[in-house]
């Protein structure tokens, strides 16, 4: 049974709906509750001030937000926000646990979606220690592009914006912009409508 099919049966599940921008939960609040992103798309901010913003990752539908925190005493250290409208399972740490022991494919999901994150963080942080702008850009389309049966020149379009492909590869947006724009005079990319196609 899929893991939406047994929340949704649990009696212990609320289901809410987040418009696009809305928050999720905060940095600094306990973690009682675990998220399932059932429908949208949500990122995983850490905010200095109003103008700095470190991503930690986005999740999608099908995923659970900040699974790992269900087994810590910490304060989550990023905040959630939804990058579009979303439906979002919501179900007390305590009752998820319990229906991770009546159900083990949760577990065993929960353990594919926490490897496959270290992963990705992993590969960021290889990509992040990167020196030249360009290299460092490359390397990450082609991180992006990596699952993509079509892997032809200009068919993956990146959904990220300038400031977001910064935030995650540790270089100022004007780094960002004016290394697209060198980049796509190289032919390595093509930009329609301000969207990066790689």
């Amino acid at each position: 049974m899929k893991i939406e099919e047994i929340l949704k049966k649990s009696g212990s599940t609320e289901f809410l709906y987040y418009k696009s921008g809305g928050i999720i939960f905060s940095s600094g609040d306990a973690p009682i509750n675990h998220f399932y992103l059932n429908n949208g798309d949500i990122k995983l901010i850490s905010k200095q001030g109003y103008i700095k913003q470190l991503i930690f990752g986005n999740r999608h539908c099908g995923e659970g937000i900040a699974d790992f925190m269900i087994f810590t005493d910490d304060v989550y250290p990023f905040t959630a926000v939804a990058l579009s409208d979303c439906e979002i399972y919501k179900i007390a740490i305590v009752d998820y646990l319990l229906l991770m022991d009546e159900h083990p494919e949760i577990s065993a999901e929960m353990l594919r979606s926490m490897s496959k994150i270290l992963y990705h963080n992993v590969q960021l942080s290889d990509i992040y220690f990167i020196q030249d702008s360009a290299e460092k850009l490359i390397s990450f389309m082609n991180y992006l592009k990596r699952n993509e049966t079509d892997q032809r020149l200009y068919s993956f379009q990146i959904y990220l914006t300038r400031k977001e492909i910064a935030s995650l590869v540790g270089l100022r947006v004007e780094t960002v912009i004016r290394t697209i724009k060198k980049l796509e005079k190289q032919k390595l990319l093509k930009i329609i409508n301000r969207k990066i196609f790689y």
